[in-house]
């Protein structure tokens, strides 16, 4: 973590009190600090989105994001999807590009949702990438997954969530400026899973919270997951 902190210099220097506040969170959950966990971001890019990027709260979701994946994971960078009818990984999200990633990366977001067909947001086409990407690797992942709602398709996430229980994926859904998140809000309720490996976290904005009480809910989330696959060895 000091080598991260070292890093924030220049025109990264902006960060610094990003990772200020998750050194002090993790600092408060030494159970997560056991197993490297690898952070993948997963970004809705659809139409209804097009605000969130062009004024900026989407590149501010990245590097808060990027300061809880590095810290987390045994590798300064995030891999980083986007969705909109269809799913694409990006780039990966490093000091080199972070303060202008969601504008300049693979052309800017505005070639993204071009690219991906920005009339409707797919999350289990998303979903159902990731896994055949992670699902393989015997090591915690987690994936932070953002959507405004109005979910393609309930019953197909519910499946894909009862499917991926069996492997070391963790499935944190960050629901921003939207609304009719079905399935994501009643996650609790979805049986035949092996983990309890998804939550949701509802906002209107990813400034809703402090960066401390943000860093806080999502490691409180992935703490008790990652105890229950070492008991129930999922990493086997």
């Amino acid at each position: 973590m000091d080598n991260l902190a070292r890093q924030c210099r220049g025109d990264t220097e902006y960060l610094t009190s990003l990772y200020k506040n998750m050194f002090a969170s993790f600092a408060r959950h030494p159970d997560v600090a056991d197993l490297p966990v690898q952070v993948v971001t997963c970004m809705d890019a659809s139409g209804s989105m097009f605000d969130l990027y062009r004024n900026g709260r989407m590149q501010r979701v990245i590097d808060k994001f990027f300061a809880f994946a590095t810290t987390l994971s045994d590798i300064a960078s995030m891999d980083l999807w986007a969705f909109g009818a269809k799913s694409r990984q990006f780039g990966a999200v490093t000091m080199d590009n972070v303060r202008d990633y969601t504008f300049a990366e693979a052309g800017g977001f505005e070639r993204w949702m071009s690219m991906l067909n920005y009339q409707y947001n797919n999350e289990p086409e998303a979903m159902r990438d990731i896994m055949m990407i992670y699902g393989a690797l015997r090591k915690p992942v987690m994936v932070l997954f953002i959507t405004d709602g109005r979910l393609s398709s309930d019953w197909e996430i519910e499946e894909i969530l009862i499917k991926t229980s069996r492997f070391p994926i963790y499935w944190q859904f960050v629901g921003l400026h939207g609304e009719e998140y079905g399935v994501l809000e009643r996650l609790q309720e979805i049986d035949g899973r092996r983990s309890e490996n998804a939550a949701f976290l509802k906002l209107d904005d990813i400034d809703d919270l402090s960066d401390s009480a943000l860093y806080e809910s999502l490691l409180s989330n992935l703490e008790g997951w990652l105890k229950e696959i070492q008991y129930k060895h999922i990493l086997e």
